[in-house]
Formats: C-alpha cells, structure tokens, sequence
C-alpha cells in the first residue's frame, strides 16, 4: 500500500484505522510513505492492529507518519498494537523512518507489544516519538507473558513524551515468557515521566541498552537489564526542539557516538531526513547531520594557542570544535588563559604545552 491516508477514522473495539489479522498462513503486508491521523479504538490499536494468531504475520511500514491517534483509556497501542496469540503463531514487524506524534493510549502511546503466547520480533528503525502520551510507557510498552519478545530500538529519537504512571520506554516480563529488548543508537531524553529522569525502564536481565543516550541517572535505574557505552542525564543538544528540530548540534555528544552491529548495520543507508548515515561511526538518534568542525594547528605565526592564524580556517577550537595537532609544525602550541574544544588529537610526535594556571577543556559536550 503506498501514498494512502487514513483520517477521522473510528471503531467500536479494535483497530481505528486498520486491522492485520493472521488466523492461519502467511501474510505478507507493506505500507510506503501513508499517514494515519486522527483515528480512534474504543479498546486497542488508535490505528494499526497487527495480530498473529496461528499462523505468521510479517509487517512492514516505511516513511509513515502516525498523528493524533488514540484508544480508549486503558487500552494498549495509540498508533500501533502488536499481538502473539498462540504458541504456533509469530508476529514479524519493521518499521522504517516513520515519525509518532501526539498519540495516546492507556499502555504505549505510540506503539504497544503483547506477547501471550507465540513470538514477536520487532525492528523500529529511525523513528521519532513525540509528544505522546499514555499512563504507562508513553512511547512504547513491551509487556511479555507466555510468549517471547525479541524487539530492537535502533537509531530512535524518544523526547518529549508523557507518561502519568510510568517511563517513556518499558518493557515487562510477567510469567514464564522472556523480553530481551535491545535499545541500541537511541536517544531517549527530556520525557515527562511518573518518576523523575526515569525515561526508560527494562524489566529483563535480556533487555539491553546499548550506545545510547538516555535521561536516567544512570545504568540501575534503567531496570534490571544492562548497558554498555551509554550516555546518561546529558544534553544531546538539539538544534531547536521547540520548533521539532530534533537534528544534532556540532557539538552534540551523540555525534559518532553509535555502534554499528548486527541490528544497525541492517538499516537504511540514509537517516530520516534522507542524509547520508554511515559516515564512519553512526550518530544516536534519527539524524546524522551536525559532524563537528575540525581545525587543525599550523603554527605559522608563533605557539600561542589563542592566535587565529596559528589554526585552520583562521579559527580557533571552540566547544563545539574538534582540535587536531600534529608534528613538524614551526611552532609548539601552547596554552596560555582558558579554552575549549570537543575533542582534542595529538599526533605522533607532536605536544601540547598548557602553561600553570591555565586550562584547556577538551570535553563531548558543553559545559
């Protein structure tokens, strides 16, 4: 399905604006550049229902933007619900690109996983969440019972959601079934939460965050899942989140901050605004722009490293710029009064002398 709107639709129970069900076989279902807006569920699914209930349910979305849908209060899915019913049945999702804005639901504003019985594997991809809202998991809600859910949060921007009982991003693991949901790339930051600084929570020793920047305090209070490389309660420095401009700042610290794995290797080659994506390492988040200035030493004029001409460009390093110093310069750098840059190289063979009293800050974000 391409280029289809779905608007001001409404239902009595599940599934506002679209329902894709799988009692037995395979379906293979595909939507391109839609928008769904403004549609309602008087139980789950604002608007898209995915279930798998005996057979196998494969489900791709790619460059949709999902606006101002919602279910009933204490229901699950405000864009999308995605349900694994039976112990033969399995529910394969990808979503690609796609914007989630001002939709709400009882559990998950955006999106919502069930897993009963059967599996879920679920890819979300490049993806903005914002300004949604729920009571519990006010972007996406992972609730895993008899079943197993496998699902990836790669290169997503999570800001500005609304949750009145619970995190951002949850996942819970209730009964014998298992979550390991993997949160990779990601910027989880600045969502309003029933617990302070607490954007996300995994529930599972299987669930991961990895190489992400996320609002939590820290590792343990992310829930009993584990980290590894990961930012936490920093600024990501948005261009102009007042305006939805969620690209980053040349100084931002998640610019080259991602890891490229088995998940995010598998994505577009392009960002959600169609830049280019793997530039060398990934930037978090939905967007690759913002790559520091770099300026390189040339010494030309004298050591002091506060002399424009002493640098490329006639510039010299600032916080959002990375400095670079390599041998066989007429003149040694050196340091005299108090300066910055975001990331400081010295080559083999070269020095940089910082006087007494003086300082250099070399730091991945601004102070």
């Amino acid at each position: 399905m391409l280029f289809l709107y779905f608007e001001d639709n409404s239902a009595t129970t599940d599934a506002g604006a679209l329902s894709n069900y799988v009692a037995k076989g395979i379906s293979n279902t595909e939507l391109f550049f839609c928008q769904l807006t403004n549609n309602y569920a008087g139980s789950n699914a604002g608007a898209v229902l995915s279930i798998a209930q005996q057979g196998i349910n494969n489900l791709k979305i790619n460059n949709t933007n999902f606006t101002l849908n919602k279910t009933a209060p204490t229901y699950s899915g405000g864009a999308v619900y995605i349900l694994s019913d039976t112990t033969s049945s399995a529910n394969n999702t990808k979503f690609n690109k796609c914007k989630y804005t001002a939709n709400e639901a009882g559990f998950g504003g955006a999106v919502a996983y069930t897993s009963l019985k059967g599996t879920i594997t679920s890819y979300i991809y490049q993806s903005l969440f914002t300004k949604n809202k729920a009571d519990y998991s006010a972007a996406v809600d992972s609730y895993i019972t008899n079943g197993t859910g496998n699902e990836f949060l790669v290169n997503c921007t999570i800001i500005e959601n609304i949750a009145s009982l619970g995190p951002a991003v949850e996942t819970f693991e209730d009964g014998p079934g298992s979550s390991a949901l993997q949160a990779a790339n990601s910027i989880i930051w600045n969502n309003t939460t029933a617990v302070p600084a607490k954007d996300v929570y995994l529930d599972a020793p299987a669930d991961q965050l990895i190489n992400s920047l996320v609002g939590n305090a820290n590792c343990a209070a992310a829930g009993s899942g584990t980290c590894s490389n990961s930012l936490y309660a920093i600024n990501p420095l948005f261009v102009n989140p007042v305006a939805n401009d969620y690209s980053l700042q040349p100084c931002s610290p998640a610019i080259n901050a991602g890891i490229v794995n088995a998940a995010t290797s598998a994505m577009d080659t392009t960002d959600l605004a169609n830049n280019p994506r793997f530039i060398g390492t990934v930037n978090l988040g939905t967007y690759e722009n913002g790559s520091p200035v770099v300026i390189t030493w040339l010494g030309g004029t004298s050591s002091n490293w506060g002399t424009v001409s002493n640098w490329s460009g006639g510039v010299v390093p600032a916080v959002c710029n990375d400095a670079i110093v390599n041998s066989g310069t007429p003149f040694t750098p050196v340091v005299n009064g108090t300066f910055y840059c975001r990331k400081l190289t010295v080559n083999s063979g070269a020095n940089v002398n910082v006087l007494t009293g003086s300082v250099l800050h070399v730091a991945g974000h601004q102070p």
